[in-house]
């Protein structure tokens, strides 16, 4: 029987990111996936041209009918965009203690704001914590640390930094770095063994 992973995300009409490209990986890697949207964007390689937010009773009637009779194995998280997204999410996962990877999409590739100001300090206070790993890009990280990065020794500092704010593991991704003739790695921070992986 195929292990079932659940995506809460928004829709790429370009196939390259959100509910998409998590369907087409978590097939590569034998899941069964299941999807929640919750928002729609029209956008392709370029841009984000509009984001329309799925009603928050909608977004709650598809979790609430999908985890009814396929319960997960484990769940990630991605765009959330506003606090009526956050509420039902948290409220909704925080008893099942399934374990949760949390991408914290704040921007699009192409730098379009994806999660709203007034959302973030809820976000961090109410999503983060019931995070068993969190995957931040390196200006996600930068973010949610509050600090500069601009080096290796600044990214594990930023890392234990986000580790405070409640999940157990801190990958810091290393793909959006902008500096040429750079080498590109990605930074594990595992707080119950308290090692380091690059």
């Amino acid at each position: 029987m195929l292990k079932k992973a659940l995506t809460i995300a928004g829709s790429d009409s370009s196939g390259g990111a959100g509910i998409q490209a998590d369907i087409k990986t978590f097939s590569a890697l034998g899941l069964y996936c299941t999807t929640v949207i919750t928002v729609l964007t029209a956008q392709n390689t370029e841009t984000v041209s509009d984001v329309f937010t799925i009603p928050s009773k909608f977004v709650k009637n598809q979790l609430l009918t999908t985890l009814d009779d396929i319960k997960p194995d484990i769940i990630k998280i991605g765009v959330l965009y506003d606090n009526s997204i956050i509420e039902i999410v948290h409220d909704i996962l925080y008893p099942l203690k399934i374990p949760i990877v949390l991408d914290p999409v704040l921007f699009s590739g192409t730098g379009v704001k994806l999660l709203k100001d007034v959302s973030y300090d809820n976000f961090k206070k109410k999503i983060i914590p019931i995070s068993l790993v969190i995957t931040p890009n390196l200006l996600e990280a930068e973010i949610l640390s509050e600090n500069k990065i601009s080096s290796e020794k600044e990214i594990i500092e930023a890392a234990y930094k986000i580790m405070k704010l409640g999940p157990n593991n801190v990958i810091i991704k290393g793909g959006h770095s902008t500096e040429e003739n750079t080498k590109i790695f990605d930074i594990l921070v595992e707080k119950e063994s308290n090692t380091i992986t690059k």
